[in-house]
């Protein structure tokens, strides 16, 4: 009998890019306000809980579907980072995770 890979969890589900930006107050209607600082953080339930369980110990794996964009490229790096396993991740030229 051949090697078997076992995962403890396997998400299928969101994982999102979020984008937060801090401006100096809160805008008054119908102005701009300069942005002083921006983070990018990864997110989306199902990623956010394979990261914490990874962390935690757990043997994970992401198989939601991602596509060559910046932001599917960030959301590898991160799930990867964390030491989830990305081996099960369909690949589409027009998946894109949610992006806020």
């Amino acid at each position: 009998m051949g090697s078997e890979v076992v995962f403890e969890i396997l998400g299928l589900g969101i994982a999102a890019v979020d984008d937060i930006l801090f401006v100096p107050s809160y805008p008054v209607p119908d102005t701009k306000n300069r942005v002083v600082r921006a983070e990018r953080h990864g997110g989306g339930l199902t990623a956010t809980a394979l990261v914490a369980a990874s962390t935690l110990g757990a043997r994970c794996a992401y198989a939601g579907a991602l596509g060559q964009d910046e932001e599917s490229q960030y959301v590898r790096e991160r799930l990867s980072a964390a030491g989830v396993d990305l081996s099960l991740v369909a690949e589409r030229p027009d998946a894109r995770p949610v992006h806020a």
